[in-house]
């Protein structure tokens, strides 16, 4: 445990190292029977992890908010590789280049909020339209789709 003083006020802090070791040997180890979302459990990320140390990024605070296709208001963003992402992707599912706006999410859910979200924006001008999801998607997107107007069902 460390005593840490922070201009006049003191706290306690433990490494929690610990606790993150117990948490690595049990996904390191139940990888081999995992069953349950499906992600590729072969990934070999040592190179990436390697140029991301070499680079200096692991004392670089990265925070992608914002939008895409402006480098407003965060100027320290990768938003110029989401720009890439999208504009390789539009053409191939029938999106003019020119006439695009999209975003790159971290994850499934993430994502399906955001269509849902934008899906209603866009279909709120004509209610005669219905956005349906799957079965149980997710607990997120179920509670955000019912957050829209009745036009927009599951």
């Amino acid at each position: 445990m460390a005593l840490i003083i922070v201009g006049q006020s003191m706290f306690a802090q433990s490494s929690g190292f610990q606790k993150l070791d117990e948490w690595t040997e049990k996904w390191k180890t139940g990888q081999q029977t995992y069953f349950g979302y499906p992600v590729n459990q072969q990934s070999e990320m040592r190179d990436f992890y390697e140029w991301y140390l070499a680079a200096g990024l692991e004392v670089v605070n990265l925070n992608n908010a914002g939008d895409p296709m402006t480098d407003e208001p965060w100027a320290m963003s990768s938003h110029v590789f989401e720009r890439e992402v999208i504009d390789y992707f539009a053409p191939l599912y029938g999106f003019d280049k020119s006439d695009v706006w999209g975003i790159v999410t971290h994850s499934g859910t993430y994502g399906n909020n955001h269509g849902i979200y934008f899906g209603a924006n866009y279909l709120w001008a004509p209610p005669s339209k219905v956005l349906s999801t799957t079965w149980k998607p997710s607990m997120l997107c179920s509670t955000a789709i019912l957050r829209f107007p009745p036009s927009i069902a599951m």
